[in-house]
């Protein structure tokens, strides 16, 4: 039988070995050292579609139990900024959650925190959300859907790939 410090050893590296599979598994350079991890945790994730640029902050907010099982709350920032020269508006979006140690979740629905926001040429609009897993790590991608006011155009604005991990997760 392990010992509890080699217990905890295994698990945590098996817990990091399930998000590297994830992370490639979704298109991640996984080409950095352990001291990468902690400074692209630091930085912002950014990515702009048709002049509408996303900009995620994450932060992990602490830990609970619910149903008899442990659960990690962490929270996200998002910034949109349109940097076109035309109004648009945000109407629905769609997640992809990945949980390291669960399936895939898939979440669709309306606007983002019961708003519609219309983004005018130079402005942004930003709100504060959160995510609960399972596992001390994971992650999420998604897009949102957009009207261009002035053409009447619909399309997708990509949502970069941005990370939840618990400090304590990756010492």
């Amino acid at each position: 039988m392990y010992g509890q410090g080699r217990f905890k050893t295994i698990v945590k590296y098996s817990i990091l070995n399930t998000v590297f599979v994830i992370l490639a598994s979704i298109g991640v350079d996984l080409t950095f050292s352990r001291q990468h991890i902690y400074v692209l945790d630091k930085l912002m994730t950014t990515q702009v579609t048709k002049g509408i640029k996303i900009s995620v902050n994450t932060s992990f907010e602490g830990t609970f139990f619910k149903n008899y099982k442990m659960h990690y709350a962490f929270g996200y920032t998002i910034t949109i900024e349109n940097q076109s020269k035309d109004a648009v508006q945000l109407t629905s979006r769609h997640w992809r959650i990945y949980d390291s140690l669960n399936d895939m979740e898939t979440l669709d629905g309306e606007g983002v925190i019961g708003k519609k926001p219309v983004i005018k040429p130079g402005e942004s609009h930003t709100y504060n959300s959160g995510c609960l897993l399972t596992s001390p790590i994971g992650a999420m991608r998604g897009h949102y859907n957009m009207v261009n006011f002035n053409s009447s155009e619909k399309f997708r604005v990509y949502i970069p790939t941005f990370k939840f991990n618990a400090q304590f997760a990756l010492n």
